[in-house]
């Protein structure tokens, strides 16, 4: 019978595995309420280390997806199989930051209707909608992997809305690229459960 049903062995280092690619997505083994997103070197270390010790392990720094990013978070997860609704998915919340926490000149002329527009097609299309008090909604990147301030600033350079939403593309493929290569989410667990 255990050769037709593949059982989950105990103790491997990919029991709490969801996805591996394009974004890796694992189950929490701690509790938590939140998508928590942590650096891949830590994770790995932190997955060793639960399996040598159990509960000795102790929880690397790391983001808790909240305040908005929640939003983002389940909505890669909902399509974590299909990559190109993925970057779709980024691509939707890079415009929804660009209307909310960006400036740029072209934002206070009528084109921003534009952007509105493409906003809420690629929303219905894709199903995925934030709600209440949005603080942000791009997943963090540390600096040093890239550059929020070059971002903004390149977004005020923009002389038109074609090459705006170029911009916000380029950048949202970027970013997608960055957060698949070096981190890790770990998914919800309230029971916290391994």
């Amino acid at each position: 019978m255990g050769k037709l049903i593949p059982f989950k062995k105990e103790g491997a280092i990919n029991e709490n595995l969801i996805t591996s690619t394009p974004m890796e997505f694992r189950r929490a083994r701690w509790s938590t309420l939140h998508f928590v997103q942590m650096r891949r070197s830590l994770s790995e270390r932190y997955e060793v280390e639960f399996l040598q010790s159990k509960e000795a392990a102790a929880i690397p720094p790391h983001f808790v997806l909240d305040k908005g990013l929640e939003y983002t978070i389940s909505g890669l997860f909902s399509y974590r199989t299909q990559l190109e609704r993925m970057r779709e998915v980024y691509l939707l919340a890079a415009m929804v930051d660009l209307l909310i926490n960006k400036v740029s000149p072209i934002l206070r002329t009528d084109l921003i209707r534009g952007v509105y527009n493409r906003v809420f097609e690629l929303k219905n299309r894709l199903n995925v909608f934030w709600a209440g008090t949005i603080q942000q909604v791009l997943l963090p990147i540390e600096p040093a992997l890239y550059s929020e301030e070059d971002y903004r600033a390149s977004l005020a350079m923009a002389k038109n809305l074609k090459d705006l939403l170029e911009l916000v593309k380029e950048a949202s493929e970027e970013m997608f690229l960055i957060l698949s290569k070096e981190y890790v989410f770990y998914c919800p667990n309230p029971r916290g459960t391994p």
